[in-house]
């Protein structure tokens, strides 16, 4: 329903009578960037309105404090930070690129905005008695930001993209499903976003710009290195409260997995039109759906036709 809506949205941008609207501004265009601020405006707003339905109003509040959370989930949480920082920085440079503000400048603005949009989650989480401010995010926060503009300033241009994947999991017992419920969220949305089982987080690399291949090389084939996790059902361990009954499911070993798959960065693929250049731009975020080799610490190494 919110692809469909932004995709509508963008028809009729690019249906205007106006058919640049979408084209970059070639000079600073201040009404452009004042529309901008109101959009992250919005969306800041947005994301911590959700953020509070999602997870702080479930939990008390307390004094501001701090927690190491470095040991929890198989450093799963880790990645989404890092993730959600590059994709914030880029998204956000993009748009003032649209204004028409300098490359270098839009990169500078973009991770301005992510590391503001962060630092407050993690001052909200300061201030949650169930957490707490977190060195450890912050790291990984100012990673995934500084993997954007360590880029811009080496390469003028992202080689190496931050992306991620999700398949909701129907977990082999009814325990585990409801465990999941009571850990995740039972809606689509929440699991999207807490089930650390379920998602896999990836480092996706140009290899005709990475490695300087010949030009017939497809510019927009990728090398895609994923981290995943899996029979993750508490943060540090598998013993949990369910129903006002105590279970200990630590024969579940929780491991680590570690993929290899190709991939498509569709930014490169080559189009007169700016609205197909902002879809692409869209999906980039998206680990495309191909086959992978999964090596996990089970030491069980299995191939996927089809991984997502």
């Amino acid at each position: 329903m919110v692809f469909s809506f932004i995709l509508s949205l963008l028809l009729f941008f690019n249906h205007l009578p106006s058919q640049n609207f979408l084209l970059p501004s070639d000079t600073l265009n201040k009404n452009r960037v004042t529309l901008i601020h109101l959009t992250n405006a919005t969306l800041f707003t947005g994301t911590m309105i959700g953020l509070n339905s999602i997870w702080y109003s479930q939990y008390p509040r307390s004094g501001f404090h701090f927690f190491n959370d470095n040991g929890e989930w198989n450093q799963m949480d880790k990645m989404s930070h890092s993730f959600a920082a590059y994709n914030e920085a880029y998204w956000s440079s993009k748009m003032y690129q649209w204004s028409g503000m300098s490359q270098r400048k839009s990169m500078m603005m973009g991770c301005i905005v992510s590391t503001a949009m962060q630092l407050t989650v993690e001052t909200l989480d300061g201030f949650s008695k169930q957490w707490g401010f977190s060195i450890g995010d912050l790291a990984a926060n100012t990673f995934g930001a500084g993997l954007l503009f360590g880029q811009e300033l080496l390469w003028k241009q992202q080689k190496w993209l931050l992306k991620a994947s999700y398949s909701r999991r129907n977990y082999p017992e009814t325990l585990l499903n409801q465990r999941a419920d009571q850990l995740f969220g039972a809606s689509y949305t929440e699991r999207l976003v807490k089930d650390y089982n379920a998602q896999t987080y990836w480092l996706s690399i140009n290899l005709a710009t990475t490695l300087k291949l010949n030009s017939k090389f497809p510019s927009w084939l990728n090398l895609a290195v994923g981290y995943g996790a899996d029979n993750l059902f508490g943060a540090v361990n598998n013993s949990f409260t369910l129903n006002g009954k105590a279970y200990n499911r630590n024969d579940l070993m929780r491991y680590r997995q570690f993929y290899l798959a190709p991939d498509i960065d569709f930014s490169r693929i080559k189009t007169k039109s700016h609205f197909l250049k902002t879809i692409f731009y869209a999906l980039n975020i998206i680990k495309f759906p191909t086959p992978a080799v999964e090596f996990n610490t089970l030491h069980r190494n299995k191939f996927h036709w089809l991984f997502f």
